[in-house]
């Protein structure tokens, strides 16, 4: 028995010796799960808020390869009403200019590049002030040639479009100092195309796409409408957009890639892992070569210090981005197809959820019919001078400033024609609204609480921004 008893406290010593030295890591992994199911909760409940105030795309985010978040919200197409879903194409607009440097990388690694080379010794001879443009100088955007080009610019053929940029005046000395230039770009292309004898998208599809394992990417107008989401314009008018023109119409190379945040997510992870460049290349691409620009990407902090390798892309009627932040390996990929300035208020959310936890995350908008809308109508006052109207807008309200002041508390100036928000009820009383002017680089979110009388007739309405909510104000009802 004795003899028994010793065996087992042995056995059970030993046990306690191998787990002592064993490396646990189940308890850390169920700990980043459950954290990332919160995380992605969160951010959930704000997207579909977002998206009855009018947001259509599609938002990833990951930890390094492991994606824990991916949705897509809205419609693709308002006339048919064919909604986004996770395989909805997008324009990805400037992204494109990642790959440009991508492939231009290649080729330096091969050694049929130099980055310090002039642009001329690729293609063709250069006017005298445009000698000194180096290959490196076009990606990082210290070229000096402008950032369109506008009706200069005969797109029709390559040789078209370089005769036409060499008639083009200079911004600045190349080198001396920096102006984002899709003209670079364009050129860039061209330049792919010149060494390797093939076309700048034949080219992406064999030694980019492919590589990447970027299954759901190609350029404009190669996949179908049905699949494909339709661009909205219209920023004044923003709570009633139109169907815009395709950006096809801009410089391949500065544009023309459509992809979805999946194949986004696959391309900067193939970056980060060796399959696209040697992790040299990478970093010197990453690296800021000229304040906080890289090699087509920037280079940025976020508002508490994290480092955030960061590529964005607009038009008026699509918005795209990818954001690689180092030092926790997150990774967000966003597209949207409207520019209401979606693309701003969502990074800023997804940052302070990811880095501070801060956020103040809204009720779940509600419905009110029309009876309960128009107990809210009417004007506003804070004195004579400054007052808010409301409308009814659909199933929202929509609410108009007169006077400095007034249009102040809205974050717009005096002179702004439009300055109006659209607010969207959480209760019988309390609405929240965005203002979302990519315009006036104006992006705000505000929350609006009423009060009634013994009638339930609103008497008064209080007015905070969420980024500061102990700055309230209180317009008084004018009673007739």
């Amino acid at each position: 028995m004795m003899k028994n008893s010793v065996k087992y406290i042995f056995s059970v010593l030993l046990l306690f010796a191998l787990l002592a030295c064993t490396k646990i890591i189940s308890l850390p992994l169920s700990f980043v799960e459950d954290s990332q199911i919160d995380l992605s909760n969160k951010i959930n409940q704000i997207l579909i808020n977002y998206e009855k105030q009018g947001f259509s795309g599609s938002v990833l985010i990951a930890k390094g390869k492991e994606v824990f978040y991916h949705k897509s919200f809205g419609v693709a197409d308002r006339e048919s009403n064919r909604p986004v879903t996770n395989d909805t194409r997008f324009e990805i607009m400037s992204i494109t200019k990642t790959f440009v440097a991508a492939g231009i990388l290649q080729l330096k690694e091969k050694g049929l590049l130099n980055l310090e080379d002039p642009i001329e010794k690729y293609l063709g001879e250069m006017p005298k002030e445009k000698k000194t443009i180096t290959v490196r100088q076009l990606l990082n955007h210290t070229s000096g040639l402008p950032a369109n080009g506008g009706e200069a610019i005969d797109k029709t053929s390559r040789n078209n479009y370089l005769n036409s940029v060499k008639k083009l005046n200079l911004e600045f000395t190349p080198g001396k100092s920096f102006l984002y230039s899709n003209v670079a770009f364009g050129l860039g292309a061209f330049l792919i195309e010149e060494i390797t004898g093939e076309s700048f998208k034949s080219y992406c599809r064999a030694n980019l796409f492919k590589k990447a394992g970027m299954n759901k990417t190609a350029f404009s107008s190669e996949f179908p409408d049905s699949i494909t989401a339709v661009g909205y314009a219209g920023i004044l008018n923003y709570y009633n957009p139109y169907p815009a023109p395709n950006p096809k119409i801009g410089t391949l190379g500065a544009t023309g890639i459509i992809s979805t945040v999946d194949d986004l997510h696959r391309w900067i992870t193939a970056l980060l892992n060796g399959k696209i460049l040697s992790a040299k290349l990478v970093n010197e691409m990453f690296t800021s070569h000229n304040k906080d620009h890289g090699l087509s990407w920037d280079i940025l902090k976020t508002e508490n210090g994290i480092k955030k390798i960061f590529k964005d892309g607009g038009w008026p009627s699509y918005q795209s981005m990818l954001i690689f932040y180092p030092e926790t390996e997150y990774i967000v990929a966003f597209t949207a197809n409207s520019y209401r300035g979606w693309r701003e208020i969502i990074l800023n959310d997804i940052e302070n959820l990811l880095f501070n936890d801060k956020i103040t995350i809204s009720n779940a908008i509600v419905e009110l019919n029309n009876s309960e809308l128009t107990k809210h109508l009417g004007k506003y006052e804070i004195d004579e001078s400054n007052f808010i109207t409301i409308e009814t807008l659909k199933k929202s309200l929509l609410l108009t400033a007169s006077g400095v002041n007034a249009k102040n508390i809205l974050g717009y100036k005096a002179d702004e024609k439009y300055p109006q928000i659209i607010i969207y009820p959480t209760s019988q009383k309390e609405f929240i609204g965005i203002i979302l002017r990519p315009d006036l680089n104006h992006y705000k979110k505000f929350n609006f609480e009423f009060q009634f009388d013994k009638r339930q007739r609103a008497i008064s309405m209080k007015i905070s921004d969420s980024n500061l909510n102990d700055n309230t104000i209180k317009f008084n009802k004018k009673i007739k």
